[in-house]
């Protein structure tokens, strides 16, 4: 992430200090600047709210309202900051901007749990394997819940997204190639998959029809599909999941895959006294899943959309530079937004 004045970059909090930009090098201050000067700074908290907030620091979807979740240790960090500077500086709170209407707008989804290029033979599962993600061993398992005793293993454990609870599923493609085979980010191809509730085989046999795939364990088939990549996929460069993906539900999530790529502030900057900081502890809270509203000022942040970084870096510098205006409950640049994946 590109550092403008004065950040402190803390999990997925930026603290970004007003300050004057010029060419000249930056003096810091050997002591905090509400004690070196007489004028209380101007703090700008940032905190991302993409749908990468949704996991653990290792990638595993956990859903945004676990303690072990991106959100909930930003978030932490964050009503630290807001406690212990209370009374002495201003300060306010910023995010990633989202879509509410129009585009792909902020709605109700399901969060899963979705390993990608699945080995469902134990061969294949070494814990201590370092080498490349695309194998041939697998360092991670997870227990197939559908075949009791046993387990799958793999290397890569993203998030999947669906407006609806599927469960759990094991999917084959006889022509994907994990973890990138010539597609592009947006428009693909995508490779088409065959899902089902049950794999009750070891076998790494990608079936050449469906007459093979009793034989090799895979029943009660009920999806045929592609699947498109996650902010969290195209962060990593992967555009195909794998010869065999498999998921299993966590939790509820708040989902777009868009953003307009501005930031949006949800608690304007201003002395942080009692008041300002149970704004921030408001929007600070965990993560709720009956109303949505992305810039309703009751409600915690909800986490949704791409990562807009360049546009919303410079944002956050024409905020604290006095050239942004206000808009709604936020702000927004005098130019139109924009964005480009």
């Amino acid at each position: 992430m590109k550092r403008l004045a004065t950040t402190i970059v803390t999990a997925a909090l930026v603290v970004t200090v007003g300050a004057s930009v010029s060419a000249a090098p930056l003096t810091l201050s050997q002591q905090p600047l509400f004690i070196a000067t007489a004028a209380r700074p101007n703090v700008l908290l940032v905190l991302a709210n993409s749908n990468s907030m949704d996991e653990d620091s290792s990638g595993l979807a956990v859903g945004s309202a676990s303690p072990l979740s991106k959100s909930e240790i930003a978030r932490g960090v964050a009503k630290n900051l807001v406690s212990n500077y209370t009374n002495t500086l201003n300060m306010g709170l910023m995010a990633f901007q989202q879509l509410t209407t129009g585009g792909d707008p902020v709605r109700l989804f399901n969060v899963h749990s979705s390993p990608y290029d699945v080995s469902f033979d134990p061969t294949n599962y070494d814990p201590t394997y370092t080498g490349p993600r695309t194998g041939p061993k697998r360092r991670f398992k997870a227990p197939n819940v559908s075949w009791p005793g046993h387990d799958i293993y793999y290397n890569v454990n993203l998030p999947f997204y669906d407006a609806v609870n599927q469960g759990t599923a094991f999917c084959y493609s006889r022509t994907a190639h994990a973890f990138n085979n010539g597609e592009n980010p947006v428009t693909g191809p995508w490779d088409n998959y065959r899902c089902f509730h049950t794999k009750n085989s070891t076998s790494d046999v990608v079936p050449a029809n469906g007459g093979q795939e009793g034989p090799n364990g895979w029943s009660a088939g009920f999806l045929n599909t592609a699947f498109l990549p996650t902010d969290s996929d195209l962060g990593q460069g992967i555009t195909d999941f794998g010869s065999f993906l498999a998921w299993n539900w966590v939790s509820r999530a708040w989902f777009s895959n868009g953003s307009p790529g501005r930031g949006f502030v949800h608690v304007p900057i201003a002395f942080l006294d009692a008041t300002q900081a149970a704004k921030f502890n408001t929007k600070l809270g965990t993560s709720q899943f009956v109303t949505n509203g992305p810039s309703n000022p009751a409600l915690p942040l909800q986490n949704a959309g791409l990562t807009p970084l360049q546009r919303h870096a410079a944002h956050r510098a024409r905020l604290l530079r006095g050239r942004a205006r206000r808009s709604g409950a936020g702000w927004r640049t005098t130019r139109a937004a924009e964005f480009v994946r």
